[in-house]
């Protein structure tokens, strides 16, 4: 999991316990002007490499223009890589400007939680477990689930083909 503060925007993250499919990333403070900007920058850079990106922003008590900005180009970015975008944990004030904007309706009902739980618990249900059996991390407690089901998978397709 990455930690994005709005005031210092920077990712933190730790390249043992990554996962490849899946990033969340938290932000904290408020979401606006120049940090917006390298809000959106570092998240960018992630896009292109993952398949579900869950952004918390819980701790974002306020977001202006930039910020909605900014959210909505990660949002196009999704789309244009295929990755899956939810949000977790908007507050009244960035609720009420995503709201106004047609930003959230842009990234869907059912891909905006109140809490990050449920979107993991979603995030884990489109997993790629063949991508998964061969993971070298446990980055979730279903991580040794997956793998199995990811080699129960192999098992069952290898026995397919030679039938």
């Amino acid at each position: 999991m990455r930690t994005i503060p709005a005031k210092k925007v920077r990712a933190i993250h730790d390249e043992h316990n990554d996962c490849p499919q899946m990033t969340i990333l938290s932000v904290e403070g408020a979401l606006f002007f120049g940090a917006a900007t390298k809000f959106e920058q570092d998240v960018l850079a992630h896009i292109p490499l993952i398949r579900i990106l869950i952004i918390r922003m819980g701790r974002v008590p306020v977001i202006d223009a930039s910020g909605e900005r900014a959210l909505l180009t990660i949002a196009e970015s999704c789309q244009k890589h295929k990755v899956h975008l939810m949000v977790s944990g908007l507050q009244e004030q960035p609720n009420e400007v995503l709201n106004a904007t047609g930003l959230l309706a842009r990234i869907g009902e059912t891909n905006v939680f109140l809490r990050t739980g449920p979107a993991i618990d979603r995030a884990i249900q489109e997993m790629d477990v063949a991508q998964c059996r061969t993971c070298p991390y446990s980055a979730f407690r279903e991580c040794p689930d997956l793998k199995a089901r990811g080699v129960l998978e192999a098992a069952a397709m290898r026995r397919e083909a030679t039938v």
